[in-house]
């Protein structure tokens, strides 16, 4: 069928507004059976999807799609074309120009487990057939998230050539059509250039990848530890890889004399323990050997040390022990005694992750239990780890209940730094810090103050690091835990996404305030804590609305402002306290009829008046203590402090919602009128005020779900707050 090129329909370009989020399905119906072929709007046939902003002339670059590439080059048939060609393997993919060495690794790795590359391509028309319309889809793991990918199969070549990754079979296409989608989601082909294997193989599987050191100095107790930890994670279907370090003058995969590659990855596939029984001498009888089964890509170059193939360790054994682990054929897959393995190889990759039903993995264990959180930094909530803010870091709760079979249960947390991947100055130098809080009296719904961590100690050394992922592996006993996951420094921005990998099931929960409110302004007593010169002002002050008020005996938010500035402002009020149009716009909204005119009755006029007085007298209070000059303090509030602040005039929020309301009131250029240098985050008084009005008015709006979850409270609140900061 003769085809023609066309882009979207506006009808599905409107609905397009990441490129992760176009629908094959959607696209299927828009374009099959109408001879017309789709052109991916998100990531053109462009010198910028090739190259992005790097400087480079490439005059000859040409986007062809498979069958244009055979036709034009190959005097093939464009119906010669492929997706696979006799399935998938290692030998599908051959890298082109591009340094992205380690997707392709990952994506070979990828070909050794059945069942995890359909989870990656669940579905695709083959170019020949009547389904084809040059579009495939590919589901990958962004930012610890499985999102569908959608591309055009328009291709970067050069002379008949593809620039970047290919198949050594000239007519399949899987690999280079995959690389694509990486690309795409990275913002170009160039964006792929240096990572790791390690984010390779997260991005291809959903999971998490940790490095287990080898060193050939450790302790008989050492070998046995990282021994188990492998059998652990082998039982539960991870991929294990390992290699030899190489230096830059040796370039990759250099021969060595014991038979194996330096510079070349290795699948571990088994571990064995075997008792010898046939020694020689018998000297070795009912001695314990452990073996490791390691697996070659290539199908061939095997180790030839000790329980090599050709090895006379194998006549130690049990005949019938042998034969069922003996391979004497040459085809990559050969054993090494672990101590051997420790003192050849560096270390050990494993890629945890959780199977997907049709995985064809000899899993003889649990799966691997996956929890995953999201989680924001930003001036109110990055306490970071210098200095004295710690506390105001998000706080989770980990509770490891009883276990049957064993006494502890292995975890493995990772935290991601989110849409950090082609923007190197937004990384953070990030970490993990837990603490075991089993048996400590703290009330239910509250964070941990600064009380416990000036004497806590940690459960383990925490490491800060510069990446986009860091892990922590501990063995964790029942009980109750704190996670913290911090940036270095405080007051940083950035969204994170915490995972937990586990062999038994735990909960982790926020530890955070229940939002909530026991605030009454018809309950505050001014008597309580007004000065008599603020009484009189205030008496004052209603005169003057009295004289201001309608027919109605009702204020319009103007006339207040206006009446306010004249005497609570300039009579016992700093300049930067002024009370604003929007402070009392915000009241009136929040006492007034909904259906009525936006106006105030001279009764609420005075409980807005105590309103004020009670804030400020609390403001001034929380920033004294708080000063290092008591005799003159700031008048400004940090943003870290906002959380405690609002839980001392009894309105009680978890730190995300209070981070958004930072963000909206607190001045970013905040000057005290001493003159003293701008203070990141703070918050003066008339945004305090704004943000106590708004809270009042957004949790009055949810009571409704009073008595449910406290994450549906949680999210009616976080929406209700959004839509009040929106306007």
């Amino acid at each position: 069928m003769p085809y023609s090129i066309v882009t979207l329909t506006q009808h599905a370009a409107n609905k397009l507004t990441k490129p992760v989020e176009l629908s094959y399905r959607e696209l299927k119906d828009e374009f099959q059976g109408t001879g017309q072929l789709f052109e991916d709007p998100a990531f053109d046939a462009s010198y910028y999807s090739c190259f992005g902003s790097s400087p480079n002339e490439d005059y000859n670059l040409e986007w062809l799609r498979p069958p244009e590439l055979l036709e034009r080059y190959h005097s093939r048939h464009g119906s010669d074309a492929r997706m696979f060609v006799d399935g998938a393997s290692k030998f599908d993919l051959v890298q082109g120009e591009l340094g992205d060495c380690w997707l392709v690794a990952a994506v070979a790795c990828l070909t050794t487990r059945a069942g995890m590359l359909d989870q990656v391509i669940p579905f695709f028309a083959e170019f020949c057939s009547e389904d084809y319309f040059g579009c495939f889809a590919f589901s990958l793991c962004v930012d610890g998230q499985w999102k569908e990918v959608v591309v055009d199969d328009r291709l970067p070549s050069r002379n008949g050539h593809l620039l970047y990754t290919s198949s050594s079979e000239k007519t399949e296409f899987w690999s280079a059509i995959l690389e694509k989608a990486v690309a795409k989601i990275f913002g170009s082909y160039n964006s792929l250039t240096a990572g790791s294997i390690e984010e390779g193989l997260s991005m291809l599987s959903g999971g998490i990848t940790e490095k287990l050191g080898l060193d050939p100095n450790s302790s008989p107790e050492e070998i046995d530890f990282k021994a188990k930890k492998m059998r652990n994670c082998l039982a539960r279907g991870s991929l294990l890889g390992c290699s030899i370090p190489t230096s830059e003058d040796e370039g990759f995969e250099v021969a060595c004399d014991n038979g194996l590659l330096k510079g070349h990855a290795y699948s571990v596939t088994g571990l064995h323990e075997v008792v010898i029984e046939r020694s020689e001498d018998d000297s070795e009888n009912g001695v314990t050997k452990r073996l490791i089964r390691i697996r070659n890509p290539w199908g061939e170059k095997e180790w030839t040390g000790r329980w090599s193939d050709d090895s006379t360790e194998w006549d130690k054994l049990n005949p019938r022990v042998r034969d069922k682990l003996h391979v004497t054929n040459d085809d990559g897959e050969f054993y090494m005694e672990f101590a051997d393995f420790g003192r050849t190889f560096t270390y050990v990759s494993m890629c945890h992750f959780q199977f997907q039903e049709g995985d064809d993995a000899n899993v003889n264990e649990s799966n691997w239990n996956i929890q995953r959180l999201d989680g924001h930094w930003n001036l109110a909530t990055a306490g970071g780890i210098k200095g004295k803010s710690f506390e105001h870091n998000q706080q989770y709760l980990i509770k490891v209940p009883e276990m049957v079979d064993d006494d502890e249960c292995s975890v493995v947390f990772s935290l991601l730094q989110m849409n950090t991947r082609q923007e190197e100055d937004r990384k953070h130098c990030i970490g993990l810090v837990l603490f075991e809080v089993t048996g400590i009296n703290h009330p239910r719904n509250t964070p941990l103050g600064k009380e416990f961590f000036n004497d806590a100690e940690t459960f383990q050394r925490p490491e800060f690091n510069k990446r986009r992922e860091i892990l922590m592996r501990v063995q964790l006993k029942p009980g109750l835990y704190c996670l913290i996951p911090s940036t270095l420094e405080p007051k940083q921005y950035g969204s994170f996404v915490l995972r937990a990998f586990t062999e038994h099931p735990i909960e982790i929960e926020t530890l955070d305030y229940r939002p909530r409110k026991t605030l009454r302004i018809d309950k505050i007593n001014i008597s309580d804590f007004a000065t008599e010169q603020e009484i009189t002002i205030m008496n004052e002050c209603l005169g003057r609305f009295s004289h201001v008020a309608n027919e109605s005996n009702k204020l319009y938010a103007q006339n207040m402002a206006d009446v306010l500035e004249v005497l609570v402002s300039e009579k016992f009020l700093r300049h930067e306290e002024c009370i604003t149009l929007e402070s009392c716009r915000s009241y009136i909204s929040l006492v007034s009829d909904n259906n009525g005119p936006p106006e105030l009755t001279t009764e609420d006029s005075a409980s807005f008046l105590k309103l004020i007085l009670f804030i400020r007298k609390a403001f001034l209070a929380w920033v004294k203590a708080r000063s290092d000059n008591p005799g003159k303090p700031p008048y400004s509030l940090d943003a870290l402090y906002l959380q405690q602040f609002l839980a001392g005039v009894e309105i009680f929020l978890p730190k995300t919602l209070v981070g958004k309301m930072a963000s909206r009131f607190m001045n970013p250029h905040f000057h005290a009128s001493s003159g003293s240098k701008s203070k990141k985050g703070e918050i003066d008084f008339n945004g305090l005020l704004n943000i106590v009005l708004r809270l009042i008015s957004a949790l009055n709006a949810t009571k409704e779900v009073k008595g449910k979850s406290p994450s549906d409270t949680r999210e009616k609140l976080s929406q209700v707050i959004g839509y009040m900061l929106s306007v």
